[in-house]
């Protein structure tokens, strides 16, 4: 599928503002921003995706237009959404999504730790 670029740059000209560091990671196939391990946003084609509480979900659906579910696989994914970019016109609306699924994600348990088991050389 890949993902804008253009729509990508919008996202870290944004991320100045936060003053946090943020991971870049390519997932499902677009590119995701990570705090902590925990995805908070990213791009997949030309649209941002959020983060938000799922309680949260249905009513930004009602609100916005441009916004609807993530549901790449077939079935949407709970509390996360496409925001069409091309309705995303002012940098302040980039901004407040940003912080809005910045917010959340900041909210939850640290990730665990994957431990690898180490595999053992034969002599």
């Amino acid at each position: 599928m890949g993902f804008d670029e253009g729509t990508v740059q919008r996202i870290r000209d944004e991320l100045f503002n936060f003053d946090i560091m943020f991971e870049e990671k390519k997932m499902f196939g677009g590119m995701a921003f990570l705090y902590e391990g925990k995805m908070a946003f990213g791009v997949i084609g030309d649209q941002f995706v959020v983060r938000l509480h799922p309680d949260q979900q249905e009513t930004a659906l009602e609100t916005y237009d441009y916004a609807s579910p993530m549901d790449f696989t077939g079935r949407p994914m709970k509390g996360f959404l496409y925001l069409s970019s091309a309705d995303m016109d002012e940098d302040a609306d980039v901004h407040k999504w940003l912080q809005k699924s910045f917010e959340y994600v900041k909210s939850l348990p640290p990730k665990k730790l994957k431990v690898k088991k180490l595999k053992k050389k034969n002599a």
